[in-house]
């Protein structure tokens, strides 16, 4: 006799007293990073896309009297410069930016031998930056649009994608800038990180300072309403496009909220502003003290409980502590978990946050798209969001459960206090949690941050001699075995509770005996999401993550308004390999990959339907029923999923567009 076994306890944070743990009597030993100050003096004319800039630098001792090279955005033209500088003859270098989506502008190389002693290296140069905001990322919701810089009338917005301040190899840099507009933008306001200081003799001046060590410099500037109030933690302020004092208020109030929240939980905050800056194009940024989102964004109500506070816990993870991009981006990931994560897990909800993790896992990333945690920078895709956001944030949640609430909690307040802008390595978060636990976690840390892919279980549960169960588990993916710490949950006639074990795997097959087999009437392996692993098809409904993640797909086209469904299906395979099909042309629907039926008259449009009714799903030639309510397929477009009827691992959709003339807004 065999009994049901299910793939699928709620972890709260412990009080506040506990966030308050005394911090470890050994600290690592953090080197210094090498500073390079920049005084920079800015003039910018939006209307003509340019800007001017003279910048004094200062260098650390251990570059006086080098030979050393810099970069600068090609489009700018030194004009002046002490000790004077040798553009090198190369072509134009191109590249990505670990720090932002956008790839690198365009820049040429120069060298210059510094100055010996403590005089400041200057240069003047000029030019215009207007790249474009474009989309980037084609697949289905991940599709964001970036900029290497821009300058416009519009709006201003620089970064180290822009290379628009001299950039040596790897060097932190403090800085101050002084930032004038021409006469067409005399209303503009200029901001950037760190704290802006007010000259009453320069009142067109706009004056910045940051002394700590930054990865990069940034300039916003558009003809902003600024709001600000003091709050006992840091300035607040907001900067908006459009005057919005309603808007402004409740994203000042949120601010002060999570600062609270957040300094209780990790340690002060790094800066002495945090603002909300309105975009002119949809982003969703976190920068050093600021946060740049899009217009439409701002005002979505739920970003206020969502990203908002994502961007705000940045400037513990990302901005205050800085990620080794050469060895792993484990910012991403820890943000998540601290942010959206930690809300939905206050709401009891956090074993669904981590079941979207793991479903995204299984949805967008393939075989040849999967990579270790080791390699991840920045998101440019759903696969490596999946990865670096995902697969991290489950790294984080396992190492906590390893670990405890307590320590786990000590060590990120300390992780925060010795590597306060400073980078850090997934190998400096290791040392750090070994030496707290009092525990070799090598083995942890090697397999979930070098190994690439995830484990795969399955359970077979059966009776034994003496009225017993013997529970065997068996990891089927084609790698070698994890060492995994399981939940397992028995589920036992006349007791209201489950029996809860954690159970320790670290072979490709093993097993336990449980007592009772008579009464046992449930096993549920993993039931709240606290393992990265592979999902089993039966955890999940299918999803149009499944289809738009696909990495080879089938679209069966109607005979009418082919042209039309054509279009679609280009866009919508545009990061897979896809084939057209006629379902007049067909006995069956392929059962080798997923596939889209496409129109109300595809005669397997019946397929999807059929599959559906199996989640509650009923459907008419008029609409559709769920949850007691009618839908008429009338002027709107329709989605319908199910189980493709003869494989049961693939997702098929049918979809409807009543109008054909709402095809474009389906695309986008």
């Amino acid at each position: 006799m065999m009994k049901k076994v299910i793939l699928t306890v709620a972890w709260l944070f412990t009080a506040p007293a506990v966030l308050l743990a005394q911090p470890l009597s050994t600290a690592p030993i953090v080197e210094e990073p090498l500073l390079v100050n920049h005084r920079l003096t800015i003039t910018l004319d939006p209307q003509n896309q340019s800007i001017e800039v003279a910048d004094f630098l200062t260098v650390p001792e251990e570059m006086r009297g080098q030979e050393v090279t810099f970069t600068l955005n090609a489009n700018l033209e030194i004009t002046a410069s002490s000790p004077r500088v040798e553009e090198l003859p190369s072509t134009l270098i191109s590249g990505v930016s670990n720090t932002t989506v956008a790839g690198i502008a365009a820049r040429k190389r120069y060298q210059v031998r510094l100055p010996s002693n403590d005089q400041e290296f200057y240069l003047t140069y000029a030019g215009q930056i207007n790249d474009q905001a474009q989309s980037v990322g084609g697949e289905y919701a991940q599709s964001f649009s970036a900029t290497s810089g821009i300058i416009s009338e519009q709006g201003v917005f620089l970064s180290a994608s822009s290379v628009w301040i001299p950039s040596f190899d790897d060097e932190f840099l403090s800085f101050s800038m002084d930032v004038s507009f021409t006469e067409s933008a005399a209303s503009w306001t200029a901001m950037s990180q760190g704290e802006r200081i007010v000259d009453e003799n320069l009142p067109a001046t706009w004056s910045w300072r940051e002394s700590q060590p930054m990865e990069e410099i940034y300039l916003i500037a558009a003809d902003f309403t600024v709001y600000s109030e003091q709050a006992e933690e840091a300035l607040i302020e907001a900067y908006l496009r459009t005057p919005d004092a309603n808007l402004a208020t409740r994203y000042m109030d949120a601010t002060v909220r999570y600062l609270k929240l957040y300094e209780e939980l990790l340690g002060d905050y790094p800066f002495n502003k945090f603002a909300l800056v309105e975009n002119f194009w949809e982003t969703g940024y976190g920068m050093p003290s600021f946060t740049l989102l899009g217009p439409q964004v701002i005002r979505l109500p739920f970003i206020l409980e969502s990203s908002y506070p994502h961007e705000i816990l940045h400037n513990w993870w990302g901005n205050g502590v800085y990620p080794d991009y050469n060895t792993g981006n484990w910012s991403e990931g820890l943000t998540a978990y601290l942010a959206d994560h930690l809300f939905r897990e206050m709401d009891g909800l956090g074993h669904e946050y981590r079941k979207q993790m793991l479903a995204r896992y299984k949805n967008y990333v393939a075989e040849g798209t999967d990579f270790p945690l080791s390699q991840f920078t920045a998101r440019n895709s759903a696969a490596t969001q999946a990865v670096g956001y995902g697969k991290t944030l489950m790294m984080w949640h396992m190492l906590r459960v390893e670990i405890g609430d307590e320590l786990f909690l000590q060590g990120l307040r300390q992780f925060y206090a010795d590597y306060k802008f400073r980078r850090a390595s997934f190998a400096d978060i290791e040392a750090l949690f070994t030496q707290l636990s009092g525990r070799d976690l090598s083995l942890f840390f090697e397999q979930w941050i070098q190994r690439t892919g995830a484990p795969a279980l399955s359970v077979d549960v059966q009776e034994a001699n003496g009225n017993q169960a013997r529970i065997m588990f068996a990891q089927t993916q084609f790698d070698d075995p994890y060492i995994l710490k399981v939940p397992v949950a028995l589920y036992y006639e006349g007791e209201e509770e489950p029996q809860l074990y954690d159970i320790e795997l670290s072979q490709k097959l093993e097993g336990f005996f449980a007592p009772e087999f008579d009464r046992l009437q449930g096993v549920l392996v993993d039931p709240y999401f606290d393992v990265f692993r592979t999902l089993d098809r039966e955890e999940t409904p299918p999803s149009v993550g499944e289809l738009f993640g696909a990495s080879e797909i089938n679209f069966i086209l109607p005979n009418s308004n082919r042209e039309q469904w054509t279009e679609l299906a280009q866009n919508f395979g545009a990061n897979a390999n896809f084939e057209l099909l006629f379902a007049d042309g067909i006995e069956s629907i392929p059962a080798d990959k997923p596939a889209w039926i496409l129109g109300i008259d595809n005669p397997w449009a019946s397929a999807v339907t059929e599959a559906a009714a199996v989640y509650g799903v009923n459907t008419s030639d008029t609409g559709l029923a769920m949850a007691g309510s009618e839908i008429g397929f009338d002027d709107r477009t329709t989605l319908i999923l199910g189980r493709h009827p003869d494989n049961p691992d693939i997702a098929i959709g049918w979809l409807h567009i009543d109008d054909m003339v709402a095809l474009p807004g389906t695309i986008e």
